[in-house]
């Protein structure tokens, strides 16, 4: 299994989730309003000191083209979920680190990427997950690029949940008690009242 062990940043690429159809919410989540920028412009920038390249995950192109970066399509003409969007990452990564995050969360732990990194290395696991009061963040997740083939066999076999893929590698948590507020995932306009306050 390859090591983990002093990846720098830019052994690692970041990848923004923004490929879901935000039912809940009734818009792209990505481009709501906090603190008078879209989320997904507080992502970047918090993403920025952790990794060395950032893209979006989108089947919205022209949605996300004034952000400058990448943009990447899930790879199915049919809706697969958020495993989907991370196949899509795998497949576009060419660093030895992916870190997969959501687009409903414009508080991104600038710590994110070294924690679940020591996760990582501590376990000599696969991938390493956020977890924070008991809840598990999936889509907070640190993984070998090399997992690409593993994914892509698990989705022909139309399996499309994060968590029983996860549960078939050597997975492990990273723990982020201590920042809850970072982990508030907007998912309705409730939960964007809320933070708005």
């Amino acid at each position: 299994m390859p090591s983990t062990a002093n990846s720098e940043p830019s052994d690692i690429t970041a990848v923004i989730l923004a490929g879901g159809r935000s039912a809940r919410m009734g818009q792209d989540k990505a481009l709501l309003m906090w603190q008078q920028r879209p989320f997904i412009a507080h992502i970047i920038e918090r993403l920025q000191a952790q990794v060395g390249r950032i893209a979006i995950n989108t089947n919205s192109p022209q949605a996300f083209a004034d952000f400058g970066l990448p943009l990447i399509a899930d790879e199915f003409s049919e809706s697969r979920g958020p495993l989907a969007g991370i196949a899509a990452a795998l497949n576009y990564s060419s660093a030895r680190l992916t870190l997969i995050v959501p687009c409903d969360n414009p508080q991104l732990s600038p710590q994110l990427t070294a924690r679940l990194q020591t996760a990582m290395e501590s376990e000599n696991a696969d991938l390493a997950y956020a977890r924070s009061g008991g809840d598990k963040h999936y889509l907070h997740a640190l993984m070998r690029s090399d997992l690409r083939i593993d994914l892509n066999n698990f989705l022909l076999a139309n399996d499309y949940a994060v968590h029983r893929w996860y549960a078939t590698l050597r997975s492990t948590c990273a723990e982020f008690d201590d920042q809850p507020e970072n982990f508030r995932n907007i998912n309705r306009a409730a939960d964007l009242t809320q933070l708005q306050q």
